[in-house]
């Protein structure tokens, strides 16, 4: 909950903030065209960073812990994008079941929608494969790597035209090795990306 509030106290802060008012990539809805798109052209790469928090459920319980990712990718025009993404998971306490860590890979398609000048929502669609491996008294047993599928959304508050500020909502899967049930994660974070 203090997550989430801090979360939210930033970007109010962020679009009631008068210094930034002049510095947007966006401009209001139905002008795409001309000026703005050749802007936009300029930074049709970027690369983001992010810290946040992992959840994963395994009923009745949840789990908690720290998390980071770096992702990539490449926007055709303003409104979609490809994006290739690498999480660290962080390392989980899961009680008798011993202390877990994980890594994922995902790759999806980006769909973007401008709300102002400065705020746009988006949401990703695509695949993804994770890598975990549960230690207890020694014994190590790790997951099964199959892809599935993966989305994510957000809100992006554009700083001036070559930086953003993110918040996203990320979903994955952990493939049990042995029984083959998969257990529901999700990945919380708040991350700047840079475009050139």
């Amino acid at each position: 909950m203090k997550y989430q509030t801090l979360i939210a106290s930033l970007v109010l802060a962020l679009v009631a903030s008068p210094a930034f008012a002049d510095n947007h990539p966006y401009k209001p809805k139905g002008q795409y065209k001309g000026q703005y798109y050749d802007s936009y052209r300029a930074t049709m790469y970027y690369i983001g960073l992010n810290g946040g928090i992992t959840g994963m459920v395994i009923d009745p319980d949840t789990y908690i812990s720290t998390a980071f990712s770096v992702n990539a990718g490449y926007n055709f025009n303003e409104f979609f994008a490809a994006d290739l993404t690498y999480v660290n998971f962080g390392k989980m306490n899961m009680d008798s079941a011993g202390v877990q860590t994980g890594t994922g890979y995902s790759v999806g398609a980006v769909a973007l929608l401008p709300l102002s000048r400065t705020i746009a929502l988006f949401g990703k669609l695509g695949f993804a494969t994770t890598n975990f491996v549960t230690e207890n008294i020694g014994v190590s047993e790790k997951s099964n790597p199959s892809p599935f599928p993966t989305t994510a959304v957000g809100v992006a508050y554009s700083i001036n035209k070559k930086t953003d500020i993110r918040l996203t909502y990320d979903t994955f899967k952990r493939v049990n090795a042995t029984s083959g049930l998969m257990n529901n994660l999700s990945v919380s974070s708040i991350g700047v990306m840079f475009k050139f």
